[in-house]
């Protein structure tokens, strides 16, 4: 019986892994989508700057997929390269991708020694704040630890004891890993292929790394002994590191990142994210005999396969990986793909029946100090705690959402102005008189306020909140702006 199911179940790759291959060229034969124009609010002084730079030197990691890699034919490819591409259209500036083959140690040396411009798609740490600035981060994922199949769940990196960790040197892993439980025991490869291949001849014991990447490079290697056995309560915030002379192109990244619609971001995460496959190794003339084949033998042997055990299983993980996709992993609220769904379901409503929309963007004041005095551990608890106030004192219609860092993004609908300003000076009230964390720390937070406008786009009234949540800032901070 169990050989039976395992063949079967093998059967069923196949089978999927052929229809995913059918569905990836029914996409690649579509034509792209109209170009579209693209306002950003540069001041002269940048535009200035982008004239005198029209080519940008950008470090890459060619082994990271799908966030980004590089192809066969030397093309840049990836969600990170479509980023960029974007970019170039949007500022009308060249990117020039460092192709020659450097591990990743070696890329973020080039940008401290200045031969590169900037670390392309990287997670902000203290030694390379050092040399590099860092835009605010336009990539979220959670950290998933994977192990070989006989592991049982990992609530956290303390049960692991004193067995060996496998991770990328000088990937962000490694230096949180490092910070936060210094006694592990770290194995340092120069890419994720390696480490995975350590991990799956059982020379470590597990690797520590994001989703996408971990879930297409076990495909693409067939470790089917590997599996994901747990998750580690902090993000993968990935933004783009700038060598920190250059603090202008900093803040024109920002805008013209701010400038891509959400729609295309959506788009770009769809095409290597949902669609991420390998190639199977059949040639495409043998594509649908071989389908046929074995749709007619899993019709054979499916039931087999309804045992509830799989089907609990299966259910369970499914619950899992739709949590992830919408639940930021430390704070438990909504991530920022999440909050901008509901952001755009929203003004679709809006379109239909009239209402108020109030948008706020909220950021704790000055929380690098926090990391900086009492740690990054201290920082998540307050980012934690920080969260739980926001959503115990905001009404069961709101929203409330982690848009990145110690942003965050609160949706307030069917109400005024009036209203969100009564809201806003209570939850200023509380943050203001909390004691956070063990340390009993007093923080405060400011506040932008705005209101979708009618036939306004979202990406507009995100940039007028943010900009009401700069004037807050400047302004001396613990407060709100209403614009």
């Amino acid at each position: 019986m169990k050989t039976i199911l395992n063949i079967t179940f093998f059967l069923f790759l196949i089978f999927f892994n052929t229809l995913v291959l059918a569905k990836e060229n029914h996409y690649s034969n579509q034509k792209p989508s109209k170009t579209t124009s693209y306002s950003i609010n540069l001041t002269q002084e940048e535009k200035e700057w982008l004239k005198k730079h029209p080519v940008i030197k950008i470090g890459i990691d060619d082994k990271w997929a799908p966030i980004e890699f590089v192809d066969q034919k030397g093309v840049y490819q990836g969600l990170a390269a479509d980023y960029y591409q974007k970019l170039e259209e949007i500022l009308g500036v060249k990117f020039e991708v460092n192709t020659p083959k450097k591990n990743w140690a070696d890329i973020l040396e080039s940008v401290e020694k200045r031969e590169l411009d900037l670390i392309s798609c990287a997670v902000s740490t203290k030694p390379r704040e050092k040399y590099a600035t860092f835009t605010k981060p336009f990539l979220v994922f959670p950290l998933s630890i994977v192990t070989q199949n006989n592991v049982n769940y990992i609530r956290n990196l303390n049960e692991i004891g004193d067995k060996k960790v496998v991770v990328v040197k000088n990937y962000a892993s490694a230096y949180y890993i490092k910070k936060h439980h210094p006694t592990l025991k770290l194995m340092e490869v120069d890419n994720i292929e390696k480490a995975l291949f350590q991990l799956s001849i059982g020379e470590a014991y597990c690797y520590v790394g994001i989703l996408p990447s971990v879930s297409y490079y076990i495909k693409k290697l067939g470790y089917s002994h590997l599996k994901f056995s747990g998750e580690i309560e902090t993000t993968y915030d990935l933004a783009i590191g700038v060598r920190n002379d250059w603090p202008e192109l900093v803040s024109i990244l920002n805008k013209a990142l701010d400038t891509i619609p959400l729609q295309e971001q959506n788009e770009f995460y769809n095409k290597w994210i949902q669609l991420t496959y390998v190639k199977p190794i059949f040639e495409e003339y043998l594509m649908y005999g071989v389908m046929f084949l074995v749709l007619f033998i899993f019709m054979i042997l499916y039931k087999y396969l309804l045992n509830k055990k799989y089907s609990d299983l299966l259910e369970e993980k499914n619950k899992e990986l739709e949590k992830i996709s919408f639940i930021d992993t430390l704070t438990k609220i909504y991530n920022r793909r999440k909050i901008e769904h509901i952001f755009h379901k929203e003004k679709l409503r809006k379109g239909r029946v009239d209402f108020e929309l109030i948008v706020v963007m909220i950021d704790i004041d000055f929380f690098k100090n926090v990391n900086d005095t009492y740690g990054h551990k201290i920082g998540d608890n307050v980012l934690i705690e920080f969260a739980e106030l926001l959503s115990s004192n905001i009404r069961k219609t709101d929203y409330i959402g982690r848009y990145g860092g110690e942003e965050f993004l609160l949706l307030c609908p069917d109400t005024d102005i009036n209203g969100a300003k009564k809201l806003v000076e209570n939850l200023l009230n509380i943050i203001s008189t909390h004691q956070f964390t063990d340390q009993k720390l007093h923080l405060t937070a400011s506040f932008g306020v705005t209101a979708l406008k009618t036939q306004e786009s979202e990406e507009d009234t995100i940039i007028r909140a943010d900009k009401a949540l700069y004037i807050s800032k400047e302004a001396g901070r613990d407060r709100m702006t209403l614009l």
